[in-house]
């Protein structure tokens, strides 16, 4: 049985367009293969470079010279652990929310246990404005140091998963045995914020930008650093006070 002109010519080209795109589809095929296999490459070879330090970006951030920067900040009235006339002072301007803030406790504390009589340690107030329960542990934590509790309200907050709601931060109070209609007064005071505000605007001009930013002495260590950072600054000013 003869097949139609009409009809052969639409087979041949129906199957003439199946080989032709079957072929172009493995062409295209083996060249995506091929570029996943160049991106595979890349990847493997990023893998193996060493990863940048998490705070480098901060650790660049422009700086006043030390001494600018002391002109700027002043301790007068700033809660402070440590001798109180250690040689070398740092200030912490820092953010209750901040979870690299919370990262650095440990680092100060082995701070102050490894130089018990030659640093002591300032806290400043620098609320982030994204971190919207911050404003909350600032107010309870100054509330608090109007009954002599700065560092205990400090270190429950660090240290309590609860969160930062007024209602954690009045739990706390109750836990610290504070007088509770002082602590509420003091909470919502004007003066208390009026503290933080100017905590604030003096980071601001010693060009804080983040949080925690630390001033060694003047000298501006930015972000959660380890121990070895802070310890070759707090070695090299100490031994040039000997010189």
């Amino acid at each position: 049985m003869k097949m139609p002109v009409a009809l052969l010519l639409v087979a041949l080209a129906f199957g003439g367009g199946y080989f032709f795109g079957e072929s172009r589809g493995r062409t295209a095929g083996a060249a995506v293969g091929e570029r996943l296999d160049k991106i595979e490459t890349q990847l493997a070879e990023l893998a193996k470079r060493p990863a940048a330090p998490a705070q480098q970006a901060r650790a660049e951030r422009p700086s006043l010279p030390p001494a600018e920067a002391l002109k700027i900040i002043s301790v007068a009235g700033a809660p402070v652990r440590g001798k109180a006339d250690a040689p070398i002072t740092i200030v912490e301007y820092g953010d209750f929310q901040c979870p690299f803030c919370k990262k650095s406790r440990p680092t100060l504390k082995k701070i102050l246990d490894e130089y018990p009589q030659q640093v002591r340690i300032y806290y400043k107030h620098f609320p982030l404005s994204f971190h919207r329960e911050a404003m909350n542990a600032h107010r309870a934590s100054l509330a608090a140091g109007e009954q002599g509790k700065f560092w205990e309200m400090h270190d429950l907050i660090f240290d309590s998963p609860a969160g930062l709601s007024p209602e954690a931060m009045r739990k706390h109070a109750q836990e610290l045995g504070l007088d509770l209609a002082k602590f509420d007064a003091d909470y919502k005071s004007d003066a208390v914020l009026a503290k933080i505000t100017a905590d604030q605007e003096e980071g601001k001009k010693a060009l804080v930008r983040g949080t925690p930013a630390f001033f060694v002495n003047g000298k501006m260590i930015s972000g959660a650093q380890p121990f070895e950072a802070f310890k070759k600054e707090i070695d090299a000013q100490l031994a040039a006070k000997k010189g």
